[in-house]
């Protein structure tokens, strides 16, 4: 794969809770040798090389160029367990394809080993949003939670994909409402007679058109929507989605990221893309990565991979990672207080299981088998800059199909107001802002106790 070029470039660091001193002169240099060792590396817990831990340090090292660097890091690893200020945001530009490429999941520090996976500090890509996002309300209902998985990928059967699925919903405990859509009618049927007599779960085949799928993904106004399917960088990303027609010579549907960016902000709070190169941004073409973008129109937390990732590897990987997402939502529900979604932890934890269950590594420490296998770093978590809190709300139900309705038209006439700025008539802008002010008011009348 094309890494592309590593360009001299600034950066600044921030410490939790302190405004420190612009430094003008830091430049992220990185030494290429590590970085193309570990990207020619095939994984292999008996090669005692430390080609994955080499490239961890080296990317550690650059760090440490900047002057606040050691007291900003000292801060962060003292910060309490699982709270916002123990983690490490990485706020790379979208046109910096190629510095968006580097494997920064694997920084390593020369004490404590790797600081996600070993120290269990989140490494995670912060994204900022556009001026009117499409950020979702956060609110969690008696009807249950909204999952939509979308199993598709060609060649591969996705059974593994489904039951980790399903056994992180199982675990969950609590209402929720499950929307499948897969390939083949064999799997259908298969996933139709575990989930037999349970009302929550609906499966259905992938349409034979991308607009019916898409307008089956708005309707259902997912608040997690998890993919396995095929994925590319070129022309700013997009996803490979089989249907029955792929197993005839067909070609799969193409969802594009404008595709995806016009159905899932608003609702989603989480996206998980087990697609290829999902979190891969393209040198050539100047484009930031299809999670990015996700990010950018609204979505609070998007997955996806750096690179291409084994199909048993992703299975086990998701199974650890919704089933930690899961734990972490009911928590909060259970609580019955608004909470910010703080999902690091749940993807430190899946990254160790990526290791753990790797075939040959059992019998090594967590940072013996993180400096062998390179998988573990691949998932990488972009989040927006502002936190995304979970409401829960007791007694409380949604017209789903209703509301996802009025959004839709909401954010049109917000987006036409705000881009035909100037160019619109007095009597044109009222009569836009009386509508988007109807809107608001049905909005508000959705929700009933």
């Amino acid at each position: 794969m094309d890494q592309g070029q590593h360009p001299l470039i600034t950066f600044s660091i921030d410490a939790p809770g302190e405004n420190l001193p612009e430094v003008m002169d830091a430049f992220l240099d990185v030494a290429d040798a590590p970085l193309a060792d570990f990207y020619n590396y095939h994984s292999d817990p008996t090669n005692p090389l430390d080609v994955v831990r080499k490239a961890g340090a080296a990317l550690y090292e650059s760090l440490l160029t900047h002057n606040h660097a050691s007291h900003a890091l000292r801060r962060t690893i003292e910060a309490e367990n699982g709270t916002p200020d123990r983690q490490i945001r990485l706020r790379i530009p979208g046109l910096a394809a190629s510095t968006q490429n580097l494997p920064w999941e694997l920084l390593h520090a020369p004490t404590s080993g790797f600081v996600d996976l070993v120290s269990r500090i989140p490494v995670l890509r912060e994204i900022e949003t556009k001026s009117r996002p499409r950020t979702p309300d956060g609110l969690l209902t008696d009807e249950g939670l909204r999952f939509l998985s979308i199993i598709a990928a060609e060649g591969i059967s996705g059974l593994e994909e489904w039951r980790a699925v399903s056994s992180a919903l199982k675990k969950y405990g609590r209402p929720f409402q499950l929307r499948i859509f897969v390939a083949e009618t064999a799997i259908k049927e298969k996933i139709e007679a575990e989930t037999a007599g349970d009302d929550r779960m609906t499966t259905s085949l992938v349409p034979g058109n991308k607009l019916d799928l898409l307008n089956e993904v708005r309707s259902f106004a997912p608040q997690i929507c998890h993919f396995l399917c095929h994925g590319q960088s070129d022309s700013g990303g997009y996803l490979e989605i089989a249907n029955q027609g792929v197993s005839f010579g067909g070609a799969p549907l193409i969802i594009m990221a404008s595709d995806l960016e016009d159905v899932l902000p608003g609702s989603a709070w989480l996206v998980l893309l087990n697609a290829c190169l999902g979190a891969h941004a393209n040198p050539r073409s100047g484009t930031s990565t299809l999670a990015a973008k996700l990010v950018k129109e609204g979505v609070p937390v998007v997955v996806g991979m750096r690179d291409e990732i084994p199909a048993d590897i992703i299975g086990r990987f998701s199974h650890a990672f919704l089933s930690e997402v899961m734990r972490t939502i009911a928590k909060i529900a259970a609580g019955g207080v608004e909470e910010d979604l703080e999902l690091g932890p749940c993807l430190s934890r899946a990254r160790a299981t990526i290791c753990e269950n790797f075939p040959g590594a059992a019998t090594l420490p967590p940072d013996e088998i993180g400096a062998r296998v390179k998988e573990w770093a691949l998932p990488v978590m972009s989040v927006s800059k502002a936190p995304f809190r979970v409401r829960p709300k007791a007694g409380v139900k949604i017209d789903v199909l209703t509301l996802a309705t009025l959004q839709s038209e909401f954010d049109t006439l917000s987006r036409l107001k705000h881009d035909l700025q100037g160019a619109l008539s007095e009597s044109q802008t009222t009569k836009i802002d009386v509508r988007i002010r109807e809107i608001q008011s049905q909005m508000a009348t959705l929700v009933t106790s």
